[in-house]
């Protein structure tokens, strides 16, 4: 992975963040996924409708129940996050970047 980063034009303590920050969130994101009591968007909905939402009542927790109550509207489906959240990553990362993958200096 070090070697991709500094090829890609990361400094050594650059390319020792990248790796730490992309191996924390690759990692955690698996964990996550791996301790889920669902499998699929459908567990998912069902198991809100049935557990969590009753559990986050609108009076008490507004903006907790409107965004489960939304994305089990929605057909919200988790595996999804794991690229958004790379997505992210990789462009807040592009600033750590001294040169391009030619070599040129930004």
């Amino acid at each position: 992975m070090l070697a991709v980063l500094r090829h890609a034009g990361f400094s050594v303590v650059a390319a020792n963040h990248a790796n730490w920050l992309l191996d924390s969130y690759l990692y955690g994101f698996a964990l996550h996924v791996a301790t889920l009591p669902f499998d699929t968007k459908d567990e998912l909905a069902a198991m809100a409708e049935q557990v969590f939402l009753p559990q986050i009542p609108a009076d008490r927790y507004p903006h907790l129940n409107e965004a489960a109550a939304e994305l089990v509207a929605s057909g919200y489906d988790p595996a999804t996050e794991f690229e958004v959240g790379l997505d992210l990553l990789l462009d807040a990362l592009e600033g750590l970047r001294t040169e391009s993958p030619d070599g040129s200096t930004s």
